[in-house]
């Protein structure tokens, strides 16, 4: 048996209503006003043709255990927004798009899976969104 935990993926037309989609209409509306961001959140983000490419190299090589599948680094989202921000120069007031409400920073561990599955994340958030733009 193996068990995969994902991290949270993008790209899908379905995962329209996750951060990577909503950071991309914001920068196509070119506001960022309805952003309310924990500025030390720090998520990790798989796209989903990485998650297929894993999927196609379990299935050749399956394996049991519980595998984290993930970009294995996290992205500090207010760096990333500003980021995109200053890039295409629109506005983003640190000050009233940050908020101080709880939350967690969700980065995977994907040691395991780099070590049995030789598996390696290529595509960053970063280039999709200048890729979807």
């Amino acid at each position: 048996m193996t068990i995969l935990r994902l991290s949270q993926l993008y790209g899908l037309p379905s995962a329209n209503k996750t951060f990577p989609h909503i950071l991309l209409d914001a920068i196509r509306l070119r506001n960022f006003s309805k952003f309310k961001i924990d500025p030390t959140i720090e998520r990790d983000y798989l796209h989903v043709s990485d998650f297929l490419n894993f999927l196609d190299i379990l299935i050749k090589h399956p394996k049991e255990g519980i595998f984290n599948i993930g970009f294995g680094k996290g992205k500090n989202l207010v760096d990333l927004v500003q980021s995109f921000a200053n890039l295409y120069k629109i506005n983003f007031d640190k000050e009233s798009n940050c908020s101080s409400t709880s939350s967690f920073s969700q980065i995977m561990d994907i040691s395991l899976t780099k070590k049995f599955f030789n598996f390696e994340p290529t595509q960053k958030i970063e280039s999709w969104v200048k890729d979807e733009l």
